[in-house]
């Protein structure tokens, strides 16, 4: 019976923590791979901070 406890709390703290690590997996690719194609194009911090805040409010 405990064990059972402890496999469904386990289970739902994992699909509830999942998701969440892979948007902070995902963000930080994005940012990483972001930041190299403004260096690689040459655009502009301002231009680039514009469009963050777009995204982001």
């Amino acid at each position: 019976m405990l064990k059972d406890f402890l496999k469904e709390s386990w289970n739902h703290k994992a699909s509830a923590i999942g998701p969440v690590l892979l948007r902070i997996t995902l963000g930080i690719l994005w940012l990483e791979m972001g930041i190299q194609n403004w260096q690689a194009f040459g655009i502009d911090y301002f231009i680039s901070k514009r469009f963050l805040r777009s995204i982001f409010g």
